[in-house]
């Protein structure tokens, strides 16, 4: 039997083909599926080459799919369904993946920062999320929040508005340039 995991966000799809031994059978990879930051034809462009690199022509019979998704759930079961037969669809939040992976339980409270952020309560009888609003409106602590006020703190030590920092010469370091402006 077969099982295809998935998981979809703001800066690419890992999409995994395993046996029910969980033995590894093929893997894809492509950009992210959140059409927030995405053209939906980019997105589904590249939920269809994660989707071949990972199941290629053979058009096998896949028990399960359990993905998690930021973006269109069903484009990705559409690309998946033109390259096999699904008996079964599971689309998880990324507060269910993450409680079940990290801490081995099905309900409890979380907090994740990847490139957004998001924190989320998974009761029985409940669930709520707070943020994830997006990187204009609020994905504090997330890696694009990180990624501006380093550039930012870095900006104002350069032009004299803030206090001196390290990154500044880090940034310049990496990205090889003489001046930051």
């Amino acid at each position: 039997m077969l099982y295809l995991a998935a998981d979809g966000g703001g800066t690419k799809l890992v999409t995994l083909l395993f046996d029910d031994r969980l033995r590894l059978i093929s893997s894809g990879k492509s950009g992210g599926t959140n059409s927030i930051f995405r053209s939906p034809d980019d997105v589904r462009a590249d939920m269809q080459a994660a989707v071949d690199a990972c199941i290629g022509t053979t058009r096998p019979t896949i028990e399960n799919v359990r993905c998690v998704i930021v973006g269109p759930v069903d484009e990705f079961v559409g690309c998946v369904r033109r390259r096999a037969v699904l008996k079964q669809v599971t689309p998880l939040s990324e507060g269910m993946l993450s409680l079940a992976a990290g801490a081995g339980v099905q309900y409890g409270v979380l907090a994740l920062a990847g490139t957004g952020s998001d924190v989320f309560m998974i009761q029985p009888d409940c669930s709520d999320t707070i943020g994830g609003w997006g990187t204009v409106l609020g994905d504090e602590g997330g890696g694009y929040d990180l990624g501006v006020s380093a550039l930012r703190a870095a900006i104002y030590a350069d032009d004299g508005r803030g206090e001196y920092t390290e990154l500044l010469p880090l940034i310049k370091d990496e990205w090889r340039l003489h001046a930051l402006w």
